[in-house]
């Protein structure tokens, strides 16, 4: 997949594309032989090679691709995960290339001192892609707990399903609003898209204690059984009994202590 460029001489509308991983093509071939690529002019291959440049960005925007770095991007294991393209090296930064002329006049080739350069911009990029790699792993393994503990929740309160759903869309919602707000006191308060996520995840496990709670409470028929509720009448007769009875102990020990 070719998924981003940058250009400091054009500007151009870009699209991500893909194209078959093999050695066909410059990147397919650096990617499927973990080989670095040092190219003086890509209009001038040699035959032998099994890879050719594609000339059609050149001929779409009449820009004039001449020097070709080609690195491959690998992660802690060693393991290709992308290739770094480095295209024409400019004689100065201010300079712009967007011609035929310009390219033949402003570009060099990539010799070992920029080389060495860009090695390690490779070995920081490769590392920075496996990072985010990992980190969206966490994040749908987090997304993936969520959904599975609302699932949960839910068969073990049919009556309720969709209600966590429910909530956490109404709370995104209105945190959205907050954020949008035009009211003065609401200024102060925005959400960033964290906080927004984070809020989501508490609203879908408001619930998760159903989990722990037995089955014969949860999806009870009624309130009370006839049971319960018997012994909570028991309980309050108890309670007023002591209350009837409490000036009757305070007297007592009045008596007592008038005594001694």
């Amino acid at each position: 997949m070719f998924k981003l460029t940058q250009n400091d001489s054009l500007e151009f509308p870009f699209e991500e594309l893909r194209f078959p991983l093999d050695e066909s093509s410059i990147a397919g071939y650096v990617a499927h032989t973990d080989t670095e690529l040092n190219i003086p002019d890509a209009y001038q291959l040699s035959r032998d090679v099994p890879y050719e440049f594609n000339r059609s960005f050149d001929q779409k925007t009449g820009y004039r691709t001449k020097s070709i770095l080609a690195r491959p991007l690998a992660n802690k294991q060693q393991e290709v995960i992308g290739v770094l393209q480095f295209i024409n090296r400019k004689k100065a930064r201010s300079l712009k290339v967007t011609d035929e002329k310009a390219a033949l006049a402003y570009t060099l080739p990539f010799d070992s001192d920029i080389n060495v350069l860009l090695q390690a911009l490779a070995s920081q990029a490769g590392i920075a892609i496996e990072n985010t790699i990992l980190q969206n792993d966490i994040k749908a393994l987090f997304e993936g707990f969520v959904n599975a503990s609302v699932s949960a929740i839910e068969q073990r309160d049919p009556t309720t399903s969709g209600h966590s759903f429910r909530v956490a869309d109404l709370c995104v919602d209105l945190a959205s609003s907050v954020s949008s707000s035009n009211l003065t006191r609401m200024r102060n308060i925005p959400f960033t898209d964290i906080e927004v996520r984070e809020l989501r995840y508490a609203a879908l496990l408001h619930d998760f204690g159903k989990v722990g709670v037995r089955e014969s409470v949860l999806v009870k028929a009624k309130k009370l059984t006839a049971g319960s509720l018997e012994n909570i009448q028991y309980r309050i007769w108890l309670a007023q009994e002591k209350l009837r009875t409490l000036p009757l102990a305070d007297n007592w020990r009045c008596i007592a202590r008038a005594r001694l």
